[in-house]
């Protein structure tokens, strides 16, 4: 077990080096070489985790979405509704640095997902992974009375173009769109879905 746990801490070591590689030189900068210099290890050390240059690509593209999920497994169960819809709209969202780097690497290992076969599989799981998470929104910010289930599946693919384009602007910088001005349109949102507001005539606050 403890030999198990080491390799889990090694891998993230060298995917969150590669992370560090992608925002400061680019996805064609990383290499076993770059890699392990950034991690402050030998190149054959490396290689005993990672053997090419697509693992690494792959565990730390990997990694991403494996923290952006347990953040959002993160979020108190006390916290219902609309304002669960919300943090989990936030923990999807670059609001802050952190999350902005995580979303600017995330970008950059997706476009090699358009030749690179397994990490189109994670970019696919991935995009999966967020629409089920829209979905969840949806249900949580309408509850107890979900739209029929042809809305909630336009409604959900709705949500899911909503937060990929705010994520993008957040992305470029505020002369698109603040975090605070970001939220608020996915809170509009959301509450326009509510058969609350809906029925009588409530206006988003």
């Amino acid at each position: 077990m403890p030999r198990l746990i080491d390799r889990a801490r090694r891998e993230r070591e060298l995917a969150e080096a590669v992370w560090r590689v992608v925002l400061r030189d680019g996805v064609p900068a990383v290499s076993v070489r770059t890699v392990a210099a950034e991690a402050g290890l030998s190149a054959g050390s490396l290689r005993h985790v990672f053997a090419t240059q697509a693992e690494l690509l792959e565990v730390a593209l990997e990694l991403i979405h494996e923290t952006v999920r347990e953040r959002v497994l993160g979020i108190p169960v006390e916290i219902t509704g609309l304002d669960r819809a919300l943090r989990i709209a936030a923990e999807l969202l670059p609001l802050d640095p952190t999350r902005a780097a995580e979303l600017q690497v995330q970008l950059s290992l997706s476009t090699l997902a358009f030749t690179q076969e397994k990490l189109r599989r994670v970019r696919d799981e991935a995009d999966l992974a967020v629409r089920a998470g829209c979905r969840q929104m949806i249900e949580h910010a309408t509850s107890p009375a979900s739209p029929p289930a042809a809305r909630l599946d336009r409604e959900t693919q709705a949500l899911h173009a909503l937060l990929d384009g705010l994520a993008v602007h957040l992305l470029r910088g505020p002369h698109l769109v603040s975090p605070e001005a970001a939220l608020t349109v996915v809170r509009e949102h959301l509450h326009r879905l509510s058969p609350v507001s809906a029925s009588s005539g409530e206006t988003p606050q």
